[in-house]
């Protein structure tokens, strides 16, 4: 897109320039007195135009070290300072211009302290070492050169402007500053008397205000009611503060000692110096921006003199929170230490005078600042003897060349002004009235504040949404506006120097976020048209009338000059969260939601201008899906979706008590099984919208680490869920997860030795219940077959357990097996419906060898990406370029991702997803089905009980009335005392007994034999039942697909009789469902009978019982 600049300068990139680098090129235009825009072209580099005039710049932005060098080259008889890679040539075409090297970039880096933040050179205090930088490395002198001053005459010769003179009066200008360390009494007063000498204009005393509890043996310690201040106080000096050796990244010690320096002094303070040069870039400047503070003078070279930033003009810096505030940065050229330090270029007894006569003649000869930091306690000290020559020096120099000798705070001041009127678009353009909540808001406020109350800072999905939308955040959105922001989730993480307007419709909910805020409606944006880089909405829209929506859109392309991101839930079922309030039957969802969005209505949102540029699936990732009549059942059942203790009925002000049902209740299991997705499912999606965008290229997919680092897609390894193939890589785990996606072996008590194509697993003889389990991402049905291969080196018993539908273990069979083994294992009716979980217990010997498990079954296979990192999750997304747009998707922590198809598949099939629609007829067929098996369930239930209490009065009758127990009374035969004849009686009575039990349990196993007899009849009976339930749901069915085509022609009335009778229908049956329940309690668990009575409970609410 190409802007046409009009009296201004036009920098275009087709690489956007990052707000902190904006900033530098704001600078230049400050000195050509030209407001700079930015704008996206497409040279590869960098087009300043100004006018009919073009600069064409190479744009090499890795170059981080600085490897360059100071250099000088001519062009049409004039010489510039630059730092450059190599040798500098201009060619000029008509009224365009290119340039052969990167000359802007190396500014930007030296103004941005990279340098610094990439090569560690500190001394003991953590200060930069000058001589260890790139310029002082080539020589001294390059560190006195101004680059940004040569920048803007290049830019004002090649294009006719004249360059601002800070002070056109004069020649140059010298900020005179002392630091107030420590004094002798008098000695402020004769750094005035000495000063008056020369035509000085309010030089600047940086002044410590330390209290006693906040000294470190660093600091001097002195009090600010002492006498020999009053001198300071009653100048007309400026005053600033010389903060303590710890307060540098402190705001709270920050506004302590401003504060108390302000009340003794009796003015404001704006300047600030740091004691030892200390600071943390950029968080100091940050804290003094909170404290008030208009300029930093901090920025100086401990061990030699020169220009730390690349430059001796003050630079504004801009405030990282995103306020319109800024600090002017000054880089102290001259300490008084480097004139006494042997090392030093200015070494008085040595060059030192020489050396400052050049830069002196230079800075005459270019113009600019040159700033002076003396100590006032070296004046007339004989521990610092001649520490005040240099100085008079310099002053008289300075005075007999014109130049206008004054404090930082004149100079500050000045520029300040003049940027404000130059740059009066970096202030946001709020409308003028105040944003009032309404009532409708307010009903959301307690559930809106819940959400994102403190609890729930670090959940997962929430800090995966907002990775997702960091990581694509344009450079050149410099001014963003977060509607809906909460507590600040979103923006907090947004970095330093984009300036972010926070936006909500509740002041409490603003009140902890720190960036400019403000109330307002999303329907009604309190800006100016076009006064934002990127508007963002995030998990907003979803609360919205459609009337609604059509506002919001609206006000977000009309603030909006560039970008607009939405993230919404991703195809949401409204149903999921919905709520009724008993006491009034009051219905709302728990979130409040009104929409539901899929890529194919976000994409269709905005106006053709705006061009979707990256989709992000992000949030929760899911692999499984609910089926779309579970949310149906559990409403028509009175039953809520989700927990909904402490609620409030937003219609009649009832306080809920829910039940916090699972998703795996008993009472559903029939109907609303999970079901694995073979490609996961994100909970939140987020599109990135350019107005008047182009398209990207497409690409082939990579992986994007973190820190931003594109990498190579690793080819997938295909994975088949229902067998473990130990010849092949495998997941071992200590655990089992129902959403796990890939089979797994999990060993209990035993080692797993893997070999080339088996596994060895090995128990020791103490291990009691040593075993080999494996869990496959899949649900069982009766008559699947699992198959084993193996070798057993000593004759084995392997029995192999399984677990029933409701999680009970039982034995599925038993197998002898030795040397190389072969078995096939059908699954028993009781697994059907079950997890795919398989364990394996044997006996008679330590070790078995396992080739391989599998279950039969018809599922596809499916791509699995695993992502080495050098540290846990050190990746985010997959990308992929179609069709113009970048489609992205969030990985989980462990850095695994499952795909059933290419990425290409899966993003047509989310276009082509529609949202979850609600088959109400369907539920209720459904519902009766269930309750139906039920019914027939504890029929068969009552009929086998009737059998076993006949059996067991059988027996009774049997064992009590035929057999005689023959009592033996040991008294009789007491006085005889035949031991022998007793014990014959005995022996004959306990075999007669023996022979009369021998028969009853004969009778008991005819018994029994009939009792099963009559099992396998009545079960056949029950499947003939079942058959014809199942042939008389599907004759609904297509009774139902011939209805279809003439539903249209139904009345309300029909539609409303039909349900009517259905629910009929399910009222008899409910109640014959309860009656067999009150009359028959044992038939059923105490567990499901507590489910039942649950559901009583729920249908006599309803009126249906």
């Amino acid at each position: 897109m190409q802007s046409k600049p009009n009296g201004r300068i036009c920098v275009q990139t087709n690489n956007p320039i990052k707000p902190i680098d904006r900033n530098v090129w704001r600078i230049i235009g400050f000195l050509l007195k030209k407001h700079i825009a930015f704008s996206s072209g497409e040279y590869d580099g960098l087009q300043v135009t100004c006018e009919n005039k073009t600069l064409f710049c190479p744009r090499n932005e890795n170059n981080k070290k600085n490897d360059t060098k100071i250099m000088e080259f001519t062009f049409k008889n004039k010489t510039y300072l630059v730092s450059s890679t190599n040798a500098i040539r201009i060619r000029q075409i008509g009224e365009k211009y290119f340039i052969t090297e990167d000359i802007f970039t190396p500014i930007i880096n030296y103004v941005n302290l990279v340098e610094e933040t990439e090569n560690l050179f500190r001394d003991r205090y953590g200060l930069f070492i000058g001589s260890k930088s790139s310029r002082a490395m080539q020589g001294q002198k390059h560190l006195f050169v101004d680059l940004i001053a040569h920048a803007a005459r290049l830019l004002g010769d090649l294009f006719g402007i004249s360059v601002r003179e800070i002070n056109p009066k004069v020649p140059y200008i010298v900020a005179l500053t002392f630091d107030v360390d420590g004094f002798f009494p008098g000695q402020p007063q004769k750094v005035i008397e000495f000063l008056k000498r020369w035509q000085v204009i309010q030089p600047t005393f940086m002044v410590m205000a330390t209290d006693k509890d906040e000294l470190t043996i660093y600091d001097p310690e002195y009090n600010l009611e002492d006498p020999s201040l009053k001198s300071l106080w009653d100048s007309d000096s400026e005053i600033g503060l010389h903060s303590s050796y710890l307060a540098h990244d402190d705001y709270e010690l920050l506004m302590k000692q401003k504060e108390r320096l302000e009340k003794t002094a009796g003015r404001l303070i704006y300047g600030h110096r740091s004691h030892y040069y200390r600071f943390a870039y950029p968080r100091s400047w940050g804290q003094q921006l909170r404290a008030g503070f208009l300029y930093d003078a901090s920025l100086g070279y401990p061990d030699t003199p020169g220009n730390r930033n690349g430059t001796n003009i003050p630079v504004p810096f801009p405030d990282p929170d995103g306020f319109e505030r800024k600090l002017w940065t000054i880089s102290t050229t001259c300490l008084d230490q480097h004139f006494f330090d042997p090392n030093s270029y200015l070494f008085w007894e040595g060059k030192g005078k020489e050396n400052i006569d050049l830069i002196f003649d230079n800075i005459q000869m270019n113009g600019g600042i040159i700033t002076l930091d003396w100590h006032v306690h070296v004046i007339d000290n004989p521990s610092f003897p001649n520490h005040f020559k240099p100085l008079e020096y310099m002053l008289e120099r300075a005075s007999s060349d014109g130049a206008l000798i004054t404090g930082l705070g004149k100079i500050v001041k000045s520029m300040d002004e003049e940027w404000d009127r130059l740059f009066a678009d970096l202030k946001w353009s709020l409308k003028e009235g105040v944003f009032k909540t309404n009532s409708k808001n307010q009903d959301e406020i307690a559930t809106y504040t819940n959400i994102f109350s403190n609890q729930n800072l670090g959940a997962t999905s929430i800090d995966t949404a907002i990775m997702s939308f960091l990581s694509v955040l344009p450079n050149d959105a410099e001014t963003i506006l977060d509607i809906g922001c909460g507590p600040g989730l979103m923006s907090r993480r947004i970095p330093p120097f984009h300036k972010v307007l926070c936006m909500d419709i509740d002041e409490e909910i603003i009140l902890p976020i720190t960036k400019p805020k403000c109330l307002g409606d999303i329907t009604n944006i309190p800006l100016e048209d076009k006064c934002v880089d990127l508007a963002m909405a995030c998990d907003v829209i979803e609360h919205l009338t459609d009337d609604d929506i059509h506002k919001a859109i609206s006000e977000l392309e009309r603030v909006s000059r560039k970008y607009i991101y939405l993230q919404v839930p991703f195809s949401e079922s409204l149903a999921a969260g919905q709520i009724k309030c008993p006491n009034c039957e009051n219905v709302w969802h728990v979130n409040h939601h009104k929409q539901s969005f899929t890529l194919k209505r976000l994409f269709n949102l905005l106006s053709s201008k705006w061009v979707p540029k990256t989709v992000n699936f992000t949030g929760d990732i899911i692999y499984f899906d609910i089926p779309p009549n579970y949310y149906g059942l559990k409403e028509s059942l009175g039953q809520s979706n989700l927990s909904t203790d402490g609620i409030n009925c937003a219609s009649c002000g009832h306080t809920l008590k829910g039940i916090n049902e699972t998703h795996n209740d008993q009472v559903f299991k029939e109907i609303t099984r999970f079901s694995s997705r073979l490609t996961p499912r994100y909970s939140e999606v987020g599109i990135l919208f350019e107005f008047d965008g182009e398209p990207l290229k497409d690409i082939e997919p990579v992986v994007r680490t973190r820190s931003g680092q594109a990498k190579a897609i690793p080819k997938p390894i295909v994975i088949q869920e229902n067998i473990l193939d130990f010849s092949k890589p495998f997941v071992e785990s200590n655990s089992y997860s129902s959403f796990e996606q890939i089979p797994i072996l999990i060993p209990h008590q035993v080692a797993v030795i893997r070999e080339t194509n088996k596994i060895r697993i090995v128990k020791s003889e103490l291990a009691k219940n040593a075993s080999i389990s494996m869990a496959f991402p899949m649900i069982l049905n009766c008559g699947d077959t699992i198959k084993v291969k193996g070798y057993a080196s000593d004759k084995l018993e392997l029995t192999f357990l399984g677990y029933s539908s409701g999680d009970n273990e039982f034995v599925i069979s038993v197998n002898l097996v030795h040397n190389d083994f072969f078995l096939e294992i059908i699954i028993p009716p009781e697994m059907e419906k079950a997890k795919g979980f398989i364990r394996i217990i044997w006996c008679g010997g330590s070790e078995l060898n396992l080739y391989s498990v599998e279950v039969s079954n018809n599922n596809p296979n499916r791509l699995f990406y695993t992502f080495q990192g050098s540290f846990i999750s050190e990746f985010s997304h997959i990308e992929k370029t179609k069709d113009g747009i970048l489609y992205r998707w969030a990985l989980p922590y462990d850095n695994l991702a499952f795909f059933s198809e290419e990425l290409d598949q899966w993003i047509e099939k989310a276009h082509a997803d529609e949202s979850p629609k609600e088959d109400y007829n369907n539920i209720l067929f459904q519902h009766i089905k269930f309750l139906m098996k039920q019914i027939s369930f504890l029929e068969k239930e009552l009929h086998l009980k009737r059998i076993e209490v006949e059996k067991n009065k059988l027996i009774q009758s049997e064992v009590e009335g035929n057999i005689g127990i023959p009592s033996i009374n040991l008294h009789d035969h007491g006085n005889v005392g035949n031991k022998e004849s007793i014990e014959l009686e005995l022996l004959g009575k306990t075999q007669q007994l023996e022979a009369q039990l021998h028969d009853a349990l004969q009778c008991i196993i005819v018994l029994e034999d009939k009792i099963n007899n009559l099992r396998l009849e009545y079960e056949q009976k029950n499947l003939m039942l079942d058959n014809q339930l199942q042939n008389a749901m599907e004759f609904i069915n297509l009774l139902e697909e011939k209805v279809i085509p003439h539903k249209s022609n139904f009345t309300i009335k029909n539609k409303d009789n039909f349900r009517a009778r259905l629910i009929r229908i399910i009222k008899q049956i409910c109640k014959r469902l309860i009656i067999l329940i009150k009359r028959y309690p044992l038939l059923i668990s105490i567990g499901d009978l507590l489910r039942l009575r649950r559901i009583y409970h729920k249908l006599k609410l309803r009126g249906w019982v």
